[in-house]
């Protein structure tokens, strides 16, 4: 069974190679589209998931308590998938990890060499899960360079228990 990290698979359409793209699943292809498309999908979640010939397992984080139903929703409506397994968790609505969220956004998207990763219509390359104080960033940067700073930056912020950097590096093995 492959693991498809969507917001890194969103980051590498637009660089994948036309053989790469052929080598996936159109199923595939198309799940990650209609996550991609969802309204409540942003900045403050992430979602993985995993395909194995007809059977999709959503993971991740939801900030929006509605993310969760309307992943899988979408999901089972894509050809070719039979089961949906859901274990996208929904993160706790805390003011706290709300005040967090913001604080590491502007330190990672304003005046920063890393807001280039931040795109106009809201979405980001670098994903901010924020539960109870700890952090994990995920999705994708190009360079060994960005991942270090995304982290400093999260790190650098009042508040912040603990920083889990799951960014991955364009081109490079996880």
């Amino acid at each position: 069974m492959t693991r498809y990290p969507l917001a890194v698979a969103v980051w590498a359409i637009g660089a994948a190679t036309p053989a790469i793209a052929q080598e996936e699943p159109r199923a595939v292809q198309e799940i990650r589209r209609v996550l991609a498309d969802l309204p409540q999908y942003g900045v403050f979640d992430w979602v993985t998931f995993e395909y194995d010939r007809g059977a999709v397992t959503l993971g991740g984080f939801a900030r929006d308590p509605s993310l969760p139903g309307a992943a899988e929703a979408a999901v089972a409506r894509v050809e070719g998938v039979e089961r949906v397994s859901n274990r996208i968790e929904s993160l706790p609505s805390a003011s706290s990890d709300e005040d967090l969220r913001q604080e590491i956004h502007r330190a990672i998207y304003r005046d920063s060499p890393l807001s280039r990763y931040g795109k106009a219509d809201g979405t980001a390359a670098i994903h901010i899960v924020v539960n109870r104080g700890n952090v994990i960033l995920a999705g994708a940067v190009e360079r060994t360079d960005d991942k270090r700073l995304a982290e400093l930056k999260a790190r650098s912020v009042f508040g912040v228990r603990r920083v889990e950097n799951a960014l991955e590096v364009s081109g490079q093995k996880p």
